[in-house]
């Protein structure tokens, strides 16, 4: 009885039945907006994903880079021993060691480029998840509010980001980056 005063009561204080918290659904979801609903920031997100793209394939294309001078390595140590050292040719040494010492620099570049404009992507993907929790956090019911304590809340923003952000962080050196060495090398 009293939960159905309680419903009533929402329904007639101007809240719609999915602005309370069913049973089935954790309050978690309510935070993150697992709801159907379309907002102008979503709109504003669907704009910046041509720039995530290509950022996205620059990212990727330094990635080959460095793939290839990991790929470089055994085919110079190759040379080395069959060319340089059968023949004593030093000629090929000297142009074997200079690619070796170019696809180091090349490599080197390509990663810290990698890595800043990772960082960014990430940042910026990162700031956005944390931005529409907010905003739905914002839509909420006074009732979601009353009903939920304030380090629940606290919780969904700090450590849920926190662990997208460490999948973030790992994809590119445990993930892609072996993935393409492998593609390369094979």
């Amino acid at each position: 009885i009293i939960a159905g005063l309680r419903e009533s009561w929402q329904v007639s204080a101007g809240e719609s039945a999915s602005d309370t918290l069913p049973a089935r659904r954790g309050r978690a979801e309510v935070i993150y907006g697992l709801a159907k609903e379309k907002t102008t920031a979503d709109l504003r997100r669907l704009q910046a994903i041509p720039r995530s793209w290509f950022q996205m394939v620059l990212v990727a294309a330094a990635m080959l880079v460095e793939a290839a001078f990991h790929a470089q390595i055994p085919i110079s140590g190759g040379l080395l021993v069959d060319g340089v050292l059968a023949n004593k040719d030093r000629d090929t040494m000297a142009v074997v060691l200079v690619a070796l010492i170019a696809g180091f620099v090349a490599a080197l570049a390509c990663g810290v480029f990698r890595d800043w404009l990772y960082s960014k992507l990430q940042s910026r993907a990162l700031a956005g998840i944390r931005q529409g929790m907010f905003e739905r956090l914002q839509q909420l019911s006074l009732s979601f509010h009353d009903a939920t304590a304030n380090e629940e809340v606290l919780e969904c923003f700090s450590g849920d980001p926190g662990t997208i952000e460490n999948a973030y962080s790992m994809t590119p050196n445990l993930g892609a980056l072996p993935g393409i060495e492998a593609l390369v090398c094979t």
